[in-house]
């Protein structure tokens, strides 16, 4: 068989090169997942979804068969929320069991949060909230009490998490105000010109809207049977109010502003409310000065402002701010990454042995697609191994390790014969872990990629952080003499993601403002004395034709023509 596999030093060594290059194409997809860890899972037992990150974390039995007088236990020690959560980290989870002999049996049980046969346990919890409490956190036990036969035994253990559901709007009026612009005597000047003495008085009406605002309901699985799970619909079990500021505010020349209207009102949910829609009614105000008041020349600005705001509240009952931006955020929310595999040395031991090096030039810099709002992965290996004739896709958990530290996870059995440059290998399992350190720095344009990227990433924990491993068997025999181990260390590469990103309030619902300047002018006075008179006229008359800017033009339409004249021939005498 050595003889045979002679030359294989070249086949593995573009194996490994395939493997690290596949692992820069990134996809996925988001989600709300927890992730168990302290894992122990006898015959009998399967965790459904895997241990995580998952949204459903299933522990079951299926009519397993238990020899006489003897115990199956699986086990997660601890249980933390990976992923996910509304805007400010926050989930609701349900915890469900359901044990096939029923009653107090002892034949089958389940442990949830150490609680023995618990019933449903719906809580809040926050993003990165661990649960740990030995191997009754999440645990199931199935007994054989014969002495001579086997014995069928079913059990569930469920845990899911849902993000919390934020308010929003479900129906949404905009507020509005109505001003006299009708009253406007210079409709080509900015702002609104009135003559007292024409109009000594104004109103402004101002109108806030309405809003229907909803707070969806959360629906989950609960177990109830072998295998069987009912939906279970819940409100959310955090605190929620919605807001709404009205104010109106009037400003005389450089003066103060001063409020002239302040409707505040709020609407608000109770942890464990099931009303999903609440309705903020309109409210209505006006305003009215009396210009007379005021002498010409004055200049008063009305400004109206409206706005939603919603203020959630943690599983403490305290009201929350938005939660502050880490680098991890920030890689969340990115996009695509530039990958750059710098070296690494792989070994290979069993049939075979040998090893060697790959360098920066064996696997240069690639852009690899990765979707906004996870840290997941998923690749392809058939995009790099030209003669893989099946798709090989592999799946690397990404999770947070803290705010500038993420590790990315996975194991995968194809179970397949491939063909790696003109060698058969039966490839039957590749697992492994990355974990970079994000390192912020001023964003840049990166040309390989035609995106601006803020994060440097570049492997931390050394072999203890950053490793691969792979079993092969040489010519597809899947035996201990052909068995091929292969391991791949010192991973050093460097990846640069992230972007730049606006850091919106996430309780901001709506913001709305308005503004209007109103000048006090006497209409037909050119020379701005206040008065009408033969001044204004003679003005008028010897600026006539005149183009462009002139403060003749009262109409601002640009020409010193009839139409000004005859504005100051119907006013005069006002004002004097």
């Amino acid at each position: 068989m050595r003889r045979t596999l002679k030359n294989w030093g070249e086949p593995m060594r573009r194996f490994i090169v395939s493997v690290i290059a596949a692992i820069g194409m990134l996809y996925g997809m988001e989600a709300q997942r927890v992730s168990a860890s302290g894992i122990r899972t006898d015959d009998g037992f399967v965790w459904h979804n895997g241990t995580g990150p998952t949204q459903w974390l299933r522990l079951r039995a299926t009519n397993a068969s238990v020899p006489p007088r003897t115990a199956r236990l699986a086990w997660a020690t601890q249980i933390q929320v990976t992923e996910g959560g509304d805007p400010f980290g926050r989930v609701a989870l349900l915890w469900s069991g359901w044990e096939g002999a029923g009653g107090n049996d002892s034949r089958t049980e389940y442990w949830l949060k150490c609680g023995y046969k618990s019933p449903p346990i719906y809580e809040a919890a926050h993003l990165y909230d661990t649960f740990n409490c030995g191997d009754g956190t999440f645990k199931g036990r199935l007994w054989n009490e014969q002495y001579f036969s086997w014995q069928p035994r079913s059990l569930e253990a469920s845990l899911f998490i849902n993000n919390a559901p934020l308010p929003t709007f479900a129906d949404f009026q905009p507020p509005s105000w109505i001003v006299p612009t009708q009253l406007d005597l210079y409709p080509n000047r900015p702002g609104i010109q009135i003559d007292p003495l024409l109009t000594p008085r104004i109103e402004v009406i101002y109108r806030t809207g309405r809003a229907t605002v909803q707070r969806p309901l959360l629906n989950f699985p609960r177990a109830v049977g072998a295998d069987a799970y009912t939906t279970d619909t819940r409100p959310s079990p955090f605190r929620d109010r919605v807001t709404r500021s009205a104010v109106a505010t009037v400003k005389i020349n450089n003066n103060a502003p001063q409020v002239i209207w302040n409707n505040p009102t709020q609407i608000e949910w109770a942890p464990l409310d099931g009303t999903v829609d609440r309705v903020i009614s309109e409210a209505v105000a006006s305003y009215s000065p009396l210009l007379r008041n005021y002498p010409v020349g004055t200049i008063i600005t009305l400004t109206y402002q409206v706005g939603y705001d919603r203020i959630p509240f943690n599983k403490l009952d305290q009201p929350l701010s938005p939660p502050a931006r880490e680098p991890i955020d920030d890689l969340r929310d990115g996009q695509n990454l530039n990958f750059d595999l710098k070296g690494l040395n792989y070994s290979y031991s069993g049939a075979v042995s040998g090893g060697g090096q790959v360098g920066d030039g064996d696997a240069p810099a690639v852009c690899v697609p990765k979707q906004p709002g996870t840290l997941n992965i998923t690749l392809n290996l058939r995009d790099f191994i030209p003669d893989l004739p099946f798709d090989l896709v592999v799946t690397l958990s990404g999770s947070r390790v803290d705010a500038d530290t993420v590790r990315w996870t996975f194991d995968v059995s194809p179970n397949r014969c491939v063909n790696i440059n003109g060698v058969n290998a039966l490839v039957k399992r590749i697992w492994g872990q990355l974990t970079a350190t994000l390192q912020p720095q001023s964003a840049f344009l990166d040309s390989e990629c035609g995106l601006y990227y803020n994060l440097r990433l570049i492997p931390e924990g050394g072999d203890a952080g950053n490793w691969i491993n792979a079993e092969l068997y040489a010519l597809c025999f899947e035996n201990a003499a052909a068995r091929v181990n292969v391991a791949v260390r010192n991973i050093d590469y460097v990846a640069y993601g992230g972007g730049v990103f606006q850091q919106n309030d996430p309780r901001v619902l709506y913001r709305g403002i308005e503004s209007q300047v109103i000048e006090l002018v006497r209409y037909g006075d050119v020379n701005g004395d206040a008065c009408v008179d033969d001044a204004d006229l003679l003005e008028v008359l010897f600026n006539f034709g005149a183009r462009g800017s002139n403060r003749a033009d009262l109409n601002s339409d640009g020409i010193v023509d009839d139409a000004d004249l005859l504005i100051v021939l119907f006013a005069f005498g006002n004002g004097c």
